[in-house]
């Protein structure tokens, strides 16, 4: 039976408690989970932590969710991968969730400001961003990268803009737990190419020419979605591989 619960992350014990039944054998693959409405009455959650918690145990590889169906086992008890914990598939899943929400953000936001930069950047602004690329390496590259993004930000002098970043930063630099692996933003061969669009963006706001900067910050973006989707399903492969490859994909630097 599950069981009311009474703390914090309610979606995480709610994840828990279905994917250790599923373990079990409580649930077997082609087996409907209770109803929404059901796991409610059970749970005593609200139907949006529900609907996070289902949305896991999807990308996790436990269920698919059938439109106008439910949610159904797709994995054999026994197949369940053995080397790791709900807690740590959970971990990864809700790192991954939040750091493709905060990309997303960036990915619609960040050109048009480019654009904007471009437009209103004074030779003080643009020097504060040609001086975020030359960081010593030593300095650490993810920081570099993300100095260079707020120099951009700060140019357009809307402080909201700046609140929304840090925002997103936050989402990106959570605790990753156990699966401390370097960012690809962090690694040497990404790390030059993306410095290499990082120019293309300054020099394109250095000539105030919109358009090539809100190009180059889109490509830059994109590029980023690619290496860090490439990033993310390495990780799910290599803790995760009795379950289905997550398909998502964003990302960020």
């Amino acid at each position: 039976m599950v069981q009311k619960l009474k703390s914090v992350k309610l979606y995480e014990q709610v994840v828990g408690q279905l994917a250790g039944q599923i373990k079990q054998g409580v649930y077997r693959k082609g087996d409907f989970l209770p109803s929404e409405k059901e796991l409610i009455e059970m749970t005593g959650v609200s139907r949006v932590t529900v609907r996070q918690a289902l949305r896991i145990l999807s990308e996790m590889g436990y269920i698919e969710t059938l439109q106008g169906k439910g949610s159904r086992v797709v994995l054999e008890h026994l197949v369940v991968a053995e080397n790791y914990t709900e807690a740590q598939m959970v971990d990864f899943q809700v790192h991954r969730m939040n750091f493709e929400m905060a990309n997303q953000v960036r990915l619609m936001m960040e050109p048009e400001i480019a654009r904007l930069a471009a437009r209103v950047a004074t030779p003080e602004d643009i020097e504060y961003m040609r001086r975020s690329l030359e960081i010593p390496e030593e300095s650490g590259s993810v920081v570099q990268k993300r100095d260079f993004h707020r120099m951009v930000i700060r140019s357009v002098k809307i402080p909201y803009f700046l609140d929304m970043y840090s925002d997103m930063n936050e989402l990106e630099r959570q605790e990753r737990g156990w699966f401390d692996e370097v960012f690809p933003a962090g690694r040497e061969d990404e790390s030059e190419k993306l410095e290499e669009q990082h120019g293309k963006i300054l020099d394109a706001i250095r000539r105030h020419d919109e358009e090539f900067a809100y190009f180059y910050m889109k490509e830059h973006q994109s590029y980023i979605q690619q290496i860090y989707k490439k990033y993310f399903d390495e990780l799910h492969r290599r803790y995760f591989g009795a379950g289905k490859e997550n398909t998502r994909a964003d990302g960020r630097a």
